[in-house]
Formats: structure tokens, sequence, C-alpha cells
């Protein structure tokens, strides 16, 4: 059985569709997708990009804080911070 499982997760990495989305040179430590967009973070910046294109959308500096944890909830974006902070921003720019 475990070969067999083996054999199938060689397949599906085969054939599976990889895009690079952030250079090499920056850490990510959290990442959450949506339908239409996917957020990245590396501590200190926040990215939003388009899932179809990988195109960034916006970006956000935290210079005062390190991002934990980042979570799509509906189209809004929760933002956690290292000092307990919670941040939500609408990345479609609506509030």
């Amino acid at each position: 059985m475990k070969i067999l499982l083996c054999i199938f997760v060689f397949v599906i990495i085969g054939f599976a569709k990889c895009q690079l989305v952030q250079k090499s040179s920056n850490d990510i430590n959290s990442v959450d997708v949506s339908q239409t967009q996917v957020a990245y973070s590396n501590l200190k910046n926040l990215y939003i990009a388009d899932l179809k294109t990988y195109k960034i959308l916006s970006s956000m500096d935290v210079k005062s804080d390190k991002i934990n944890v980042i979570k799509f909830n509906n189209s809004n974006l929760i933002i956690g911070l290292d000092s307990g902070y919670a941040i939500q921003i609408n990345p479609r720019g609506g509030g």
C-alpha cells in the first residue's frame, strides 16, 4: 500500500503546475488564499497578489511589529501581529 501511495504522489507532483510567487531571497512565514487573491508575508511586509497572474496588487510594510498570521475572511483579510493586535483590511479598498 505504501508503494502505491508513493507512486501516486510522484505522479501528482510530476504533473502539477508550479508557479514562483516570491523571490527566494525573502522567507514567507504566512500565506492564505481566497478565490481571487493570494496574501503572503515575510514578517515585516504583507503582499496581496492576483491568484491568476501572481502580479502584486498591493503591499503593506509593518515597521513596528511582526506579522504572525494572515487569514482571508470572506473578502476581508485579517492580519495577526506579534504584539497581539489584529488588523482587518479589505484588499479591494473597501475599508
